[in-house]
């Protein structure tokens, strides 16, 4: 699992792969907000996974208001293993840093510590908080940033118009130099019901076509990356109901 480091000395948010996705805990107002690069006030939770001993690690971000200025703490819950005598007698290890101050400059939340701002993508889908998210910028552009991964998109038209032309996208490696690089727009059928869109950037080479990754958008319109293990981006979402319990490791 790869997300949020917690650093009492600097905040450092990082992802090597993960675009990690906060589903609304239950016990916080729902407040209904269109506006996906617009901060509000409440509770998130990322359900990391477990191993078959237990081990796991769940996260938590808190956004509000102090003093008018907006604010973000974090915390994480460390679970050990069943078979760690301290862990069952302790319990889960619980790790809190903030408040620290933040600010957006859309698409980017922006978390001021010591050691400055650290710059990250992000989105809300309804109450659903995406962070770090692959983000449009505009009808050709996707952009995705957090920690030292820095990946753009650009289409040489706009997908919905043009189904396909060149593009430019970060190299999946030194041996593809001088690849050409397009992308293809298709609408298609959804195994589980309904219509997706997928834009799909990939590389030719002598006659041979080597795909790169995928942007899909479901039936209700939701973007998801397919290809981290090319760009380090991956987005996993957490639907509120799936989301049980609480964050601090009580009962």
């Amino acid at each position: 699992m790869f997300g949020i480091r917690l650093n009492p000395a600097r905040l450092a948010l990082v992802s090597v792969g993960v675009a990690a996705v906060f589903a609304l805990c239950s016990d916080q107002t729902r407040a209904v907000n269109t506006n996906p690069y617009e901060l509000r006030e409440g509770r998130w939770t990322f359900r990391g996974p477990r191993t078959v001993l237990g081990q796991g690690r769940d996260e938590s971000v808190e956004l509000r208001k102090d003093d008018g200025k907006w604010v973000i703490v974090l915390t994480g819950v460390l679970y050990r293993s069943v078979n760690d005598r301290q862990a069952r007698e302790s319990g889960p290890r619980v790790e809190t840093r903030g408040p620290f101050e933040v600010s957006i400059s859309p698409p980017y939340l922006q978390v001021w510590s010591d050691g400055g701002a650290e710059e990250t993508t992000f989105r809300f889908e309804g109450e659903t908080l995406v962070w770090p998210a692959l983000v449009q910028l505009d009808d050709r552009t996707w952009h995705y940033k957090a920690g030292r991964t820095n990946c753009r998109f650009l289409c040489k038209h706009a997908p919905r118009q043009v189904s396909k032309g060149d593009a430019e996208f970060p190299a999946t490696s030194a041996a593809d130099t001088g690849w050409s690089k397009h992308y293809s727009f298709a609408r298609q059928s959804d195994p589980r019901g309904g219509d997706r869109e997928v834009l799909q950037f990939y590389q030719l080479y002598r006659g041979k076509v080597h795909e790169s990754c995928k942007i899909i958008w479901d039936r209700w319109g939701r973007p998801r990356f397919d290809g981290s293990h090319w760009f380090n981006i991956d987005e996993k979402r957490f639907r509120r109901d799936t989301v049980k319990g609480k964050t601090d490791g009580s009962e």
